[in-house]
C-alpha cells in the first residue's frame, strides 16, 4: 500500500504511479485553465465525476510529457531511460512485458507502434489515481489494445449498450471537444470513412490509426498530448471551430484524416478520490 499524501505535499506523482513510494519534489505547483490541481486522501467511497476523471487524464498525460521532456533533455524511444518506460511500464501495463518476443521485433522500440500502449497507460494511471473498480478504456479481454482502432471500437460499442462509466466514441461532428477527450485520427491508406465503418462494425477489424489526449483547449485550440509523435512523448494541436468541434477542413496535424473523439461518459464513475483533480 502506498502512503497517502497529506493535502499539502507537493509529490513526484511519476514515482507514485509507476509503483514507487511517492516523494517530496522540490518545485512550484502548476496549474492549467481548468483550476488548481490539488493532492488529497479520503478513506470514504465517493462518486467520481466525469470532470474529475477528465482532469486527471488530462494531468497524468501532462506528467507523462514531463517524463520525457526533463529540463532541456528530450528522452526519444531509442534512449535507454526510454526503452524502461516502454517496456516495464507503457507495455507491461497493457499485459505485454516482453514486446519484442510478443511482436518478433529486436528493434521493438522503434519498429512496434507505442502511441496506443501510451494512450492505455494513462488510462490506466487515471483508474489507479481515483481507485476506480473497472477500466474506463479497453476492451477487457481484447489482446489487441495495443492498438487504437480497439479501443475506439469497444467505445463505441459501450456507447451502443448505453454503458455508463466508460468512453464513447463520437464522430467528429457530434462531439465538442473537451479536456480529458481522446481524439483519433487515421494514418497511412485508411480513410475517415474506412475507420468510421470499421469502428461501428459489429465485429471488430484492424486498422491503422493515431489517437491523442486533449489536455487543454486555448485560444480556439485543443492542446493535445500523444505518444510516438516524433518518437517521444509530444505536444501537438488541433483547431476548432467556433462551436468547439475538431475543424476537420484543415490538413495542420492531419486534422482532416480525424474520424472520431472519444468521450468518458458518466454520470457518475464509482470510485475513491486520491491524486488530482480540479
Amino acid at each position: 500500500m502506498h502512503a497517502r499524501p497529506s493535502a499539502d505535499t507537493t509529490l513526484d506523482w511519476d514515482s507514485f504511479f509507476d509503483g514507487g513510494s511517492s516523494q517530496r519534489r522540490s518545485r512550484p505547483s502548476r496549474r492549467d485553465p481548468m483550476g488548481e490541481i490539488e493532492s488529497f486522501a479520503t478513506g470514504a467511497a465517493v462518486t467520481v465525476s466525469s470532470l474529475e476523471l477528465r482532469s486527471t487524464l488530462a494531468t497524468i498525460a501532462e506528467s507523462q510529457l514531463e517524463r520525457w521532456r526533463a529540463g532541456t533533455t528530450v528522452l526519444v524511444e531509442g534512449n535507454a531511460w526510454a526503452k524502461s518506460i516502454l517496456r516495464n511500464d507503457y507495455w507491461t501495463g497493457i499485459g505485454i512485458p516482453n514486446p519484442g518476443a510478443h511482436f518478433g521485433q529486436a528493434s521493438w522500440w522503434s519498429a512496434v507502434a507505442w502511441s496506443a500502449a501510451f494512450i492505455m497507460a494513462c488510462a490506466r494511471k487515471t483508474q489507479a489515481a481515483l481507485q476506480l473498480p473497472n477500466p474506463v478504456l479497453g476492451h477487457p479481454t481484447l489482446t489487441e489494445n495495443s492498438r487504437h482502432a480497439a479501443y475506439c471500437w469497444q467505445a463505441f460499442r459501450d456507447r451502443t449498450a448505453g454503458t455508463r462509466g466508460r468512453f464513447w466514441t463520437f464522430q467528429p461532428a457530434d462531439a465538442l471537444v473537451e479536456a480529458g477527450d481522446i481524439v483519433a485520427k487515421t494514418r497511412d491508406a485508411v480513410t475517415v470513412a474506412q475507420a468510421w465503418t470499421a469502428t461501428s462494425a459489429a465485429a471488430f477489424n484492424s486498422f491503422t490509426s493515431h489517437c491523442d489526449i486533449v489536455v487543454r483547449i486555448e485560444g480556439g485550440n485543443a492542446r493535445v498530448i500523444g505518444g510516438n509523435v516524433g518518437n517521444s512523448v509530444s505536444r501537438t494541436s488541433y483547431a476548432l471551430t467556433a462551436s468547439g468541434r475538431i475543424n476537420t477542413t484543415l490538413a495542420a496535424n492531419d486534422a482532416n484524416r480525424v474520424f472520431a473523439v472519444l468521450k468518458p461518459m458518466g454520470g457518475a464513475f464509482s470510485g475513491r478520490l486520491m491524486g488530482m483533480i480540479a
